[in-house]
């Protein structure tokens, strides 16, 4: 866009921005990159994108109406509206209705005010930047825009507009998206894909760029702007809830104080707010949270967002990240899928948002509440619960505190425990506030603060009076250890010697294995050999009646010619001429008659060496054994075929080709339509030959598409079809000529006419290698 910094600006035609340096970090993970268009206005944008003229759109807002010629992905950064103006007695949009609102033409903002208060009159600008030029010089009491990109123009311009006010209705807050065209589906699929592998660290690095840069703070001595400055200023103090009983993440000591990872982080926020915090103490985390639906605390310094907590709270960017784990006594195996805790009785304390997660995807689990960890981790050592799930620093920290020996870690899950503050839904402002801190901390804060609380040494306390005691006992210690010690070396020599004869069994075992599965090998390979003859069997069987039927013809033409030449010289009637053309048609239907027999033996041949052969060829030898069947059922064959040489089985091919040729023939011999066509199909693409038969039967019942090729399957009565063809077909392809077999239904036009069937392609590499 030509002015709506900080997401998409452009100087001097080069694009900029935070929105731009997002989408160049998405093509980048996927090896392409994004061409800029650089346009007077977003109403134009939208337009193009309609026409196809545009495939991606920026920043863009999700609304019924766009979704009629957009595919969105998932919003991707959050932007509060707010209203700028110099009249004191604004404070909400209801205070704008009768007065004039400059808006940029096609923004979100013009659409919702359009259709929401039609008694607010609009100044329409083709920018931002125009809109608040306009409420300067007096031509609109107001402008309503988002409220980083009007404070970073008026700041940039040396604009200034006395009173800004966030708006708190929701419908206007806006979560920008990334839109492609309608008719690209997929481009939108991609790019969300893209989308999903960006860390945490790098969206950091983007907000640290562009909303906290030197551009937005060198003018301010805070990174707070003078409204939120002001905010703090009349809130006077920030309440807080907090969970009392989970350190190393937050707690509370024995006077009561705020303590642990969160005290900690909140000692560097308070260096931005000049503000009281205050602690509105609680009995547990239930309690704070209900609290939090009360009202009666501001935030929670340290949550995780879920849908039940979305109803009355808003949540910061994640700040901090940890794993979830779960704690067992030390005898027990360790959980590798915990999908295998069927039934088992697992605490975790009550509220924590992890008990939703966990019953969702793990239901067979008996999910036991508890009030927090110290009360899960003594229930797990009494043997009242199988285990105790929760974050890897808390459980290790009771674990060191209170000297547990008697449990360890078992299994991590693959979920984090990702947290942030959550803040009242109604306040708009604070939520903006922390987000800003939470993005100022800095790395080497959060090692500092890490590493206080996640390396806390078991505090230990010496008795000096104690020394001879202790000394006496450390000595029967290490007799003891010396005595077990010699046991343990006497239990690994008898371990191994059992562990020798063990291997011993198992190598005669392995061998006897070994011996059973190359017998198992060789009667698949026999029942391989036997179902192949079985299909070739088959089709011999249809070939002979398709013989027959054809022989008939000739048969009578030597018949007839033979009688009609002895009836003629019986009676002086035959000469010269007539002899010898009716000899000749004899001779022809012995000629045919030869021809077919030497087709049908070469297709029985039983051979498997590899030559040279034209698959060409191969297709009219095939069809010329079965054609009269087609004829009979006039069934159209259109072919497309080209000259193929290629090096395999010739032999195996015709079978594959009768097979699919009669496969065809059966589905058109049960349709009552008046046309029965297939078209077949050969030529060369990409060093492959590739031979189609299609029909247009209507296809394949999409519920058995996928078992044409298992042997026995068929769809025919018992007495007419084996279910063998089509496997050995495939197996004849796969296996014996290194190439692929599939088969899927399809609407085809031809003749300007529309047909639907069945089209099963071969594909043979030309060259046959390594083939055994």
């Amino acid at each position: 866009e030509l002015n709506w910094p900080p997401y998409n600006f452009n100087i001097n035609g080069q694009a900029k921005g935070f929105s731009i340096d997002y989408m160049n970090l998405v093509v980048s993970k996927l090896g392409i990159k994004a061409q800029y268009h650089v346009g007077p206005t977003w109403s134009e944008f939208l337009d193009k994108i309609k026409n196809e003229q545009l495939d991606v759109m920026l920043n863009i807002r999700n609304t019924p109406s766009r979704q009629k010629y957009i595919h969105f992905t998932k919003e991707y950064i959050h932007a509060t509206k707010s209203i700028f103006t110099n009249d004191q007695n604004i404070q909400t949009v209801a205070d704008l209705k009768g007065k004039t609102v400059a808006v940029a033409k096609g923004f979100f903002v013009h659409e919702f005010l359009k259709q929401y208060f039609p008694d607010i009159n609009l100044n329409i600008q083709d920018n931002v930047l125009n809109c608040i030029i306009a409420v300067v010089e007096g031509q609109a009491d107001a402008v309503v825009a988002d409220y980083g990109v009007t404070s970073y123009l008026m700041q940039e311009n040396g604009l200034l507009l006395k009173h800004t006010r966030v708006l708190k209705d929701e419908r206007l807050n806006t979560t920008m998206h990334i839109g492609t065209s309608l008719k690209q589906p997929i481009l939108r699929d991609i790019l969300q894909k893209s989308m999903n592998t960006i860390s945490d660290e790098e969206m950091q690095r983007l907000r640290n760029k562009w909303f906290t840069s030197d551009i937005r703070t060198k003018k301010q001595e805070s990174i707070l702007s003078s409204y939120e400055l002001e905010y703090l200023k009349n809130k006077k103090e920030i309440r807080m809830c907090i969970d009392p009983a989970w350190l190393p993440f937050e707690g509370r000591d024995t006077k009561g104080n705020h303590i642990g990872l969160s005290a900690d982080y909140f000692l560097e926020f308070k260096k931005h707010l000049d503000i009281e915090m205050k602690v509105v103490p609680t009995k547990s985390w239930t309690e704070s949270l209900q609290f939090a639906q009360q009202k009666k605390c501001d935030i929670l310094p340290l949550a995780m967002q879920t849908k039940e907590r979305e109803k009355y709270l808003n949540f910061t960017q994640v700040y901090l990240k940890t794993a979830l784990v779960i704690a067992t006594k030390v005898g027990i195996p360790f959980v590798d899928d915990f999908r295998n805790l069927k039934n088992k009785k697992i605490g975790i304390p009550k509220g924590y948002a992890f008990v939703e997660i966990i019953k969702q995807k793990y239901p067979n689990i008996n999910i036991i509440e508890v009030d927090n960890v110290k009360q899960g981790l003594q229930r797990v050592l009494s043997g009242e619960l199988y285990g105790y799930v929760g974050t890897l620093a808390g459980i290790n920290y009771q674990f060191q505190k209170e000297s547990i020996n008697e449990l360890k870690i078992a299994g991590k899950f693959d979920e984090y425990w990702e947290l942030g503050v959550g803040v009242r839904n109604d306040d708009i402002v604070l939520l903006e506030i922390f987000d800003k801190i939470i993005q100022n901390i800095e790395e080497n804060t959060h090692h500092r603060i890490l590493t206080k609380w996640m390396n806390i040494e078991r505090e230990t306390l010496v008795d000096y009076t104690l020394f001879w005691n202790i000394l006496i006992v450390v000595l029967i210690a290490a007799v003891f250890f010396i005595y077990r010690q010699r046991m343990l070396n006497k239990l690994n020599r008898d371990l191994k010697q059992k562990v020798d004869e063990k291997t011993k069994q198992l190598l005669e075992m392995n061998n006897i294995l070994e011996k059973k599965v190359k017998h198992a090998v060789h009667e698949n390979h026999e029942k391989d050999l036997i179902l192949f003859e079985q299909s070739k069997m088959a089709s011999m069987g249809e070939m002979i009646g398709n013989i027959a039927h054809q022989w008939r013809q000739p048969l009578s033409v030597i018949s007839t010619s033979a009688t009609g030449i002895k009836l003629r010289k019986e009676y002086g009637e035959l000469s010269i001429e007539e002899e010898y053309k009716t000899l000749d048609s004899i001779n022809d239907a012995a000629q045919f008659l030869s021809k077919t027999i030497d087709d049908f033996r070469d297709f029985l041949k039983p051979h498997k060496k590899f030559n040279e052969f034209n698959i060409k060829d191969t297709y009219f030898k095939t069809y010329s054994l079965i054609k009269s069947k087609f004829k009979n059922k006039e069934i159209e064959i259109i072919t497309n075929i080209h000259d193929v040489e290629i090096v395999g089985l010739e032999n195996e091919l015709m079978q594959v080709m009768m097979n699919l040729l009669n496969n065809a023939y059966d589905a058109l011999d049960k349709q009552t339509a008046d046309q029965r066509m297939m078209w077949i199909d050969l030529y060369i693409y990409n060093k492959q030959a590739i031979f189609e038969v299609k029909d247009n039967a209507g296809g394949i019942e999409s519920s058995i598409l996928h078992k044409v090729f298992e042997p026995y399957f068929t769809t025919k009565h018992q007495s007419q079809g084996t279910g063998i063809g089509l496997y050995m077909t495939q197996e004849i392809i796969v296996k014996h000529m290194n190439g692929t077999i599939e088969v899927s239904n399809e609407k085809f036009e031809y003749k300007s006419k529309q047909y639907n069937g069945a089209n099963f392609k071969v594909s043979i590499p030309l060259e046959q290698l390594n083939i055994q």
